[in-house]
């Protein structure tokens, strides 16, 4: 009999130890104030903050979660529901008094500055905002090939590289006004990159160059 009680004993130990192991490595418990990750579990009284936001995902105090504008007792599911034209992307389900966060989704800032390309195949310049809309051409070239396009968006300056013949670095305002060559090479220039703060640009030239060797250049912006 007391060998029966031991070993009923040690039975309990090792369970107690099992889902306190699992309670621990197994579950990752959102923190009040952090950001919020899939798998987080929060209990009643704990918050998370969505990815990119200040908006937070909260269990109340009753044990309902709330998002947004919604308020549920046992599940919430948002896929891209837009709120001031931003899209969010939540899914948390209640599980025994705690609720995990199963999906999310990363906001976009639709009223960021807008994207800038170029385009060989129509020699243009082209920009659009990151919602897909408002699409228009900037500069349209005659003669040469549209390489990079790096952007001074503070300064309000836009640099790309040219490698026709002959090949050079431009720069235009980003409305496309007040275009200006500030290098004249007979290389064939191809990705670009701003240093705005110490005043420089950087730009790659292929081994098809006149003098058949790869390199890296740079000059003042």
């Amino acid at each position: 009999m007391k060998m029966q009680v031991l070993i009923s004993k040690s039975f309990v130990l090792l369970l107690i130890s099992v889902f306190v192991s699992f309670g621990i490595h197994g579950m990752s418990y959102g923190a009040p104030g952090g950001v919020c990750e899939v798998g987080d579990v929060l209990l009643p009284g704990q918050s998370c903050t969505y990815p990119g936001t200040t908006t937070e995902f909260k269990v109340l105090d009753d044990g309902s979660g709330q998002f947004l504008f919604a308020t549920a007792d046992a599940a919430l599911n948002l896929t891209d529901t837009l709120v001031n034209g931003k899209p969010y992307t939540l899914a948390a389900n209640k599980r025994e008094g705690s609720w995990v966060i199963e999906e999310l989704g990363g906001i976009v800032d639709l009223q960021a500055p807008p994207i800038f390309w170029t385009d060989q195949g129509t020699d243009k310049i082209q920009r659009m905002d990151l919602d897909g809309t408002s699409a228009e051409d900037l500069i349209a070239i005659d003669i040469g090939i549209l390489g990079g396009i790096a952007l001074d968006v503070a300064g309000g300056k836009m640099y790309w590289t040219d490698w026709g013949f002959p090949g050079g670095i431009q720069c235009a305002n980003l409305d496309g006004s007040n275009v200006q060559t500030l290098v004249d090479t007979d290389d064939d220039p191809g990705g670009i990159a701003l240093d705005v703060a110490d005043g420089k640009m950087y730009w790659t030239v292929g081994m098809i160059g006149e003098d058949g060797q790869g390199k890296i250049q740079r000059a003042n912006l």
